[in-house]
């Protein structure tokens, strides 16, 4: 059961790295912050928020949690438990990343300001995996 949840928190932050390095390295080597460059790269930070909250946390915890469920054979409360922590431990991984490179690119404003919503966030995704392991043994 280890095996799965430590696969699920370095899917998700492998992905956090790698906005991390789009938008950390972006901002180091965008020069003046008031020109084109940092246009760039304020709007690569906007559009790794977005694509955090919005469209890869989501799809990654369908998606684990379908690979979790098949992986163990356990009780469906041990089940639940194991798909919430990796989801929601995931998630939390990708979006510090995700904020580290903000806070070098952008605005170390910006890691104050969205830290809470994304503790939050983890909680929602971690309750996704638990709702389609549920939907996936009514159906």
């Amino acid at each position: 059961m280890t095996a799965q949840i430590k696969t699920v928190v370095g899917e998700y932050a492998l992905l956090g790295i790698g906005f991390l390095l789009f938008i950390g390295i972006g901002g180091l080597l965008q020069g003046d912050p008031t020109g084109i460059g940092g246009a760039i790269v304020a709007a690569a930070a906007g559009a790794g928020f977005v694509a955090v909250g919005l469209g890869f946390g989501p799809y990654l915890a369908i998606r684990n949690s379908r690979g979790i469920s098949n992986a163990l054979t356990v009780e469906d409360n041990v089940l639940y438990a194991a798909t919430f922590i990796a989801n929601a431990a995931g998630y939390l991984a990708l979006g510090i990343l995700v904020l580290i490179g903000g806070a070098i690119g952008v605005s170390g404003e910006l890691v104050g300001q969205l830290l809470l919503p994304i503790v939050g966030g983890s909680l929602i995704i971690g309750a996704i995996g638990v709702l389609t392991i549920f939907y996936e043994q009514l159906f």
